[in-house]
């Protein structure tokens, strides 16, 4: 995948920078990164206080609006870290950062035969986000200009999710759109390696998965007191170069 060759190439580029000495990794930093990352939203649908449907209707509409939506993106952003070694060859960091993040994902199964009646009905998904932030703790594993580091924490981020249905039955239901837009939170974790080079900078490779719960989207389907109860599952995950630049 074209993810993992762009970070399979900055991994061997970090042994270019690796003949660069610097004074050491302590203190606070600034940082900015890009790379790619891929977004995954498992969506499904409820019906409750049905007046509408047949039951086996009721249950197609269920099934067909139960979607795994799939994108990969570009991603960018900055971020603002501290880090604290101890002993000889260990370190412990906190960091902060946030990244655009264009995920617009979408799924649709149109034209379905209701299995009780005359008609068809078509359902869509969709979910958007702009951008991802972290606060998170790293521990590393440290020589002179090298660094392993694990790092987890806090993860947010903003999302729009849409849940659409429309029908042929009877006189025809127009198309109804159910949207709910929120900030939603969750937890990150990943690792990367760093390596310093001069001028008091670092250029690292980093892995981050974002779990970030779920969202919902509920209100009328149809008519009556008919209600449509959406929910999208979503996690993403990115891998990304940076650079650091040393504050001390």
């Amino acid at each position: 995948m074209l993810v993992r060759s762009l970070a399979l190439g900055a991994v061997a580029s970090l042994g270019l920078a690796a003949a660069a000495q610097a004074e050491g990794w302590g203190g606070w930093y600034l940082g900015l990164h890009a790379g790619m990352g891929s977004s995954e939203t498992d969506a499904t649908r409820t019906i409750t206080n049905n007046t509408y449907f047949a039951a086996a209707n009721l249950t197609a509409v269920e099934n067909a609006s139960r979607m795994s939506l799939e994108e990969e993106t570009f991603t960018g952003g900055g971020s603002l870290g501290v880090n604290w070694p101890f002993g000889e060859h260990f370190l412990i960091g906190a960091e902060i950062d946030a990244s655009g993040f264009g995920n617009d994902t979408s799924g649709a199964a149109t034209a379905i035969a209701y299995p009780a009646s005359a008609g068809t009905f078509s359902v869509t998904n969709s979910l958007e986000q702009t951008w991802l932030a972290t606060a998170r703790l790293r521990v590393g594993i440290t020589t002179s200009w090298f660094m392993a580091y694990a790092t987890g924490g806090y993860a947010g981020a903003d999302m729009r999710f849409t849940q659409t249905f429309s029908d042929t039955f009877g006189l025809g239901i127009p198309l109804q759109t159910i949207e709910n837009s929120e900030f939603r939170s969750g937890y990150s974790m990943g690792g990367g390696v760093e390596v310093l080079i001069e001028s008091g900078a670092s250029i690292r490779v980093e892995y981050m998965h974002y779990d970030l719960g779920d969202i919902a989207a509920n209100g009328p389907i149809a008519t009556g007191t008919t209600t449509s109860n959406g929910l999208a599952e979503v996690s993403n995950d990115v891998w990304r170069i940076g650079m650091n630049f040393q504050m001390d």
